[in-house]
């Protein structure tokens, strides 16, 4: 692995991996600095012994795990006994309901990055293993070649800011009649969840529109009961043109919300959600469970929102709109953009994004990292006031780190790196 990310490969490939930094802030400059620092460091974090055991278990989940786009198989198990998380924090683990400490998909142990004061800066990001070239993977030189001409078109076409939530049919009443007081606002349930999209992709407009009735619409969507579960599913990839036809002319993108389980294809059970960048559209769901851990015994409908339905909503939602930016799966740091082959590892994964992969974002909603951070900690803080719940807790501790690191760089002429 030694040759595959020594320091002379990062300094040589990370223009490629994080774009050019030069119209950025000083501020924001040190920030995306930091993965690169963490990047040089990779094959001192590998030598660990806690990240060696982790690695292993990473290594034989995928062994067993197929890569494709959050499919979930029957027949898919996974080995994680060896990938215990060491450090529990806002973007580290979460714990089960039995108390355990679980992976979180691909999680690493925090370390430490020597700066040229001699002091030390807890380091915010925790690299994967990987075994192969940095560059093979998506940078954001190839993400950026991929959308050069939307760019340009958007610099032209300036009104095509808004994202789109359109829920799909018929909720629960549980679900219509939602509310949550949150400081002196009360939110419905898309009205919560297009708040927090607000300011995950700030710069962009978020609008929820009616929702609508897909029999009465007449759209013809492949559907099939579950032969475990006994539930209705749909088809994911037959929404795409469905989806983007009834998205308003100043959409960015749409992603639809619906509470029938969603197949991706036939050979394969349940999936949570996709989305096609080709066609700015996708769709989730967020009603069940998925089949594989359905035990018709012990599994029953859900019959209210709490925190793990909540905690869903924002991990998938914002998830599967990344997408919709063209931001593939990231195999360079734990991100809320990892790949996930289960609902467990999913949910495990952290809510917000890694340096790399938030450089992509931020090229096109052109928001400011200080003023993103600060708004989504301020939000999240308001919600777990309201309601606690600990995946939010863990989050929020972790803007406050990236505040942090902000608020010592205004005090700080020097960039505090080694070169």
């Amino acid at each position: 692995m030694g040759t595959l990310f020594s320091a002379h490969s990062v300094d040589r490939d990370f223009r490629f991996l994080i774009g050019d930094l030069d119209n950025l802030s000083s501020n924001e400059c040190r920030f995306y600095k930091l993965s690169e620092t963490v990047l040089k460091n990779r094959e001192k974090l590998m030598q660990t012994e806690q990240h060696q055991d982790v690695s292993q278990g990473i290594k034989q989940s995928r062994q067993l795990v197929p890569f494709n786009s959050n499919e979930l198989d029957d027949g898919s198990n996974h080995n994680n006994e060896g990938a215990r998380c060491h450090n529990i924090q806002a973007s580290g683990c979460s714990s089960d309901a039995n108390g355990e400490e679980n992976v979180m998909g691909r999680c690493a142990t925090d370390v430490n990055i020597q700066t040229d004061r001699n002091c030390e800066v807890e380091s915010l990001f925790k690299v994967l293993p990987l075994n192969k070239p940095l560059y093979t993977t998506q940078t954001y030189v190839q993400w950026h070649s991929s959308i050069t001409y939307e760019i340009a078109f958007s610099k032209c076409r300036t009104s095509k800011r808004t994202i789109y939530l359109q829920p799909i049919n018929s909720f629960p009443d549980f679900i219509e009649n939602f509310e949550l007081r949150i400081s002196d606002h009360i939110y419905s349930l898309f009205g919560l969840i297009r708040t927090f999209a607000e300011f995950f992709f700030l710069g962009m407009d978020v609008q929820v529109l009616p929702c609508i009735n897909i029999q009465e619409l007449g759209w013809k969507i492949t559907t099939r009961v579950h032969q475990k579960t006994g539930k209705q599913q749909y088809l994911v990839s037959d929404f795409y043109l469905k989806l983007r036809s009834v998205m308003p002319k100043n959409g960015y993108c749409i992603i639809g919300i619906t509470w029938t389980d969603l197949y991706p294809k036939e050979e394969l059970n349940f999936v949570l959600g996709e989305a096609s960048g080709a066609h700015k559209s996708g769709i989730f769901s967020f009603g069940r469970f998925e089949p594989k851990s359905y035990n018709p015994e012990m599994s029953s409908d859900i019959f209210e929102i709490d925190e793990k339905i909540l905690w869903r909503l924002l991990k998938v939602m914002s998830h599967e709109v990344c997408h919709l930016f063209g931001l593939s799966h990231c195999e360079y740091f734990l991100c809320a953009m990892n790949e996930s082959t289960s609902m467990h590892e999913a949910m495990s994964q952290p809510l917000f994004l890694c340096p790399i992969c938030l450089r992509k974002l931020q090229t096109v909603c052109k928001f400011d990292l200080i003023q993103r951070f600060q708004k989504l900690e301020t939000f999240l803080s308001q919600l777990n006031r309201s309601w606690y719940i600990p995946e939010i807790e863990r989050s929020i501790e972790w803007l406050q780190k990236c505040l942090n690191f902000f608020k010592e760089g205004d005090t700080d002429n020097s960039d505090g790196f080694v070169e």
